[in-house]
């Protein structure tokens, strides 16, 4: 991780703390190639005692297809927006929890997938119009203050 990290840099780590295990380590999705890589009593997610959905499987059930969301075949990527994309992920991921991660860390893996797909990151990150406005703002309250305090003063 660099010393000041991006939001994207953040969002990598959040893709791999949350995302990699269902939706692979280069966002190819739940392949067979990347269920290979796995120990091999992991490799079926499926089979009993995993998440097949049965009352004795321990994990939360997972459907037969995970979508892969980096490259060409992340097309629900490509039909969204970042703002959209953040929302579906705070209602649905992670699956056995939805909603369990900060917003930020939403917007964190959104920026990053961004980034991964070549779309445009700053349409995840705060716009500059936003932070001028939000400067602006402070500016204003600071000569709001000052007038009414020079008023205060030359009443006395």
């Amino acid at each position: 991780m660099p010393e000041n990290p991006t939001p994207r840099d953040l969002g990598r780590q959040v893709y791999y703390l949350h995302c990699m295990t269902c939706h692979g380590d280069v966002g190819q999705g739940l392949t067979e190639e990347w269920r290979k890589v796995w120990v091999e009593d992991h490799r079926n997610c499926w089979g009993k005692g995993c998440h097949g959905g049965g009352r004795d499987d321990e994990g939360f059930p997972i459907p037969r297809t995970i979508p892969a969301v980096i490259g060409p075949e992340a097309a629900m990527l490509q039909q969204t927006t970042s703002t959209e994309l953040i929302a579906y992920l705070q209602r649905t991921h992670p699956p056995q929890q939805p909603g369990k991660l900060e917003k930020q860390e939403y917007e964190q893996v959104t920026a990053f997938l961004w980034h991964e797909n070549q779309r445009d990151t700053a349409a995840v990150l705060p716009a500059p119009m936003v932070i001028l406005f939000g400067s602006l703002g402070v500016a204003a309250i600071a000569l709001l203050l000052l007038y009414h305090l020079r008023r205060v003063r030359n009443r006395v």
